[in-house]
């Protein structure tokens, strides 16, 4: 019994305990609803509020549009009507703007097509000549001779020479009587003039010659050991560049300079040393390079005047071994050339052209100093007739002593009763070289003297005068005549061969003569059912 009672007051112990824990739990779920409750109402406002501020700012922006349109209708109108007149001046301003564009695109687009065709056209023809014509050019390929022909044009522009056909025929004669149209001048036969370089130096240098005789056989072996060596090196690159070519250049002439002086302190005794100082080695490099063989000091000279650039004699015969430098330093010399012979651009005659080659050859105005001289010999005097009119030195710089020509002209211009003192004669002359010359008071003078006489002042060239200053490495020098009949005959034949391609052109371009067909007369049939 009693453990009954026991039993059943742990019962109602137990489920007070679980109607405690129920009660609490429902507690606790009660104020989790409740705070979720809470928490939903206040999301509720949040968006109630943002809804109510979006509509309060679409009220107020659609009120001040409103408010903005609610105009009196002559500031409507007239609002309305200055837009459309913003609207059209800037229509009329844009269609202006683009007008004005597009003309002078189209103006530029003229204009670089006319250079373009008249570069092209010159040399087009400059090509064709150097194609057609009876030249060494003939052995170029075709892109080195459309190359060549671009690389003329180029630089006659740049020198400012009219790129007309004359012209261009003188400048192709020139190149090709020149170098051949070798960047490089070529030297023909090296060891022969080797051998006349060593006799030369034995007559003008006895004594040198004789202290160092037992070496100069030495080393003329070694020289043209070189020779032959450069001669294969230069056969192997032309090999790698298609051609085949070992010929010995000027260039090798000057590396060959080069090594010798390189062999100077071992191979010159110290007793010749004094007498033949390491630097007159260079005394035998060539006078002239390039592919227009210019002279290498007139060169430097230019380079000074002309670019207002000063060069060294190496650093000159380095640019003018270029094709672009000796084009561009042999135009300049041209140029002045030309100038003087072809006044205002007016075309040339046979004989000025001759004039213009002989002067490139022998120097500017030599033909006209030759002329002065011919005159100066048909009133008396007698002088040689090679169109220098003072006397220079080998390296040439102006000599000391008075010439013939100089003493020639104060006998004339005295005996004329023209008073000119002897001083003022000699200043006067030291501008022969240009055409400063001519405005001097002694060229007047002279002019003036052959007059009188009936003498005519047509340029002369000299018959039998090399050019000392100008003869190119390796040759013994052509007079000023013969050098102008080489490069005229070239010019003819350039002449004849663009005459030629005319003929050709002008046939094809000539519309041929429609001949009439002749109606053959139809035969007769044998009606035979007549």
């Amino acid at each position: 019994m009693k453990e009954m009672q026991d039993s059943q007051k742990t019962i109602a112990v137990e489920s007070q305990v679980d109607r405690e824990r129920i009660a609490a739990i429902e507690k606790v779920n009660d104020a989790r609803y409740e705070e979720r409750v809470l928490s939903e109402l206040s999301a509720n406002r949040r968006g109630i509020r943002n809804r109510l501020l979006l509509v309060g700012v679409i009220f107020v922006a659609g009120a001040t549009a409103l408010m903005a349109n609610i105009k009196s209708p002559d500031s409507k109108q007239l609002a309305k009507t200055e837009a459309q007149e913003v609207r059209l001046r800037q229509k009329e301003i844009k269609k202006i703007v683009e007008e004005a564009l597009k003309s002078e695109k189209k103006k530029k687009k003229e204009k670089s097509k006319t250079s373009v065709d008249v570069e092209d056209e010159s040399v087009v023809m400059a090509e064709t000549m150097l194609k057609k014509g009876d030249l060494m050019s003939r052995y170029l390929r075709d892109s080195e001779k459309k190359s060549w022909a671009r690389s003329i044009v180029e630089q006659m522009e740049a020198a400012n020479i009219p790129v007309n056909r004359q012209n261009l025929m003188i400048v192709i004669s020139t190149i090709d009587h020149e170098s051949g149209f070798n960047e490089i001048g070529v030297v023909n036969s090296p060891e022969g003039i080797l051998d006349r370089k060593i006799n030369e130096f034995r007559r003008e240098n006895p004594k040198i010659y004789s202290l160092m005789q037992d070496r100069v056989s030495r080393l003329r072996g070694m020289a043209l050991q070189f020779i032959r060596d450069r001669r294969a090196k230069n056969l192997a690159q032309s090999h790698k560049n298609g051609k085949n070519n070992g010929d010995f250049t000027e260039k090798d002439v000057n590396l060959a300079i080069d090594y010798a002086m390189s062999l100077y302190d071992s191979e010159v005794p110290d007793v010749v040393k004094p007498l033949f100082p390491k630097d007159h080695m260079n005394k035998f490099r060539p006078k002239t390079s390039g592919c227009m063989q210019i002279n290498v000091r007139k060169a430097v000279s230019l380079a000074q005047s002309v670019d207002m650039e000063t060069l060294s004699e190496e650093e000159m015969r380095e640019t003018l071994n270029t094709r672009d430098g000796g084009l561009h330093y042999g135009m300049i010399y041209l140029k002045k050339i030309l100038d003087a012979h072809s006044k205002h651009g007016k075309v040339m005659s046979p004989n000025e052209i001759k004039y213009v080659f002989a002067d490139y050859n022998m120097g500017a105005f030599t033909t006209r100093n030759a002329a002065i001289q011919s005159n100066l010999n048909a009133l008396g005097q007698k002088i040689t007739v090679d169109g220098d009119l003072m006397m220079y030195n080998k390296d040439g710089t102006v000599s000391g002593r008075r010439s013939d020509t100089e003493i020639a002209i104060r006998k004339v211009l005295a005996v004329a009763g023209i008073k000119i003192d002897d001083l003022e004669v000699h200043v006067d002359l030291l501008l022969e070289k240009s055409e400063n010359f001519e405005s001097t008071k002694t060229f007047r003078g002279l002019m003036k003297v052959f007059a009188d006489h009936g003498l005519q002042t047509t340029d002369v060239i000299p018959a039998n005068i090399a050019p000392e200053g100008f003869i190119k490495f390796g040759t013994n020098g052509l007079s000023g005549a013969k050098y102008a009949e080489g490069s005229y005959r070239r010019y003819r034949n350039l002449e004849n061969t663009m005459a030629s391609v005319d003929k050709t052109v002008k046939n094809k371009e000539m519309p041929k003569k429609q001949t009439r067909k002749k109606n053959k007369p139809t035969p007769q049939r044998n009606l035979w059912f007549k």
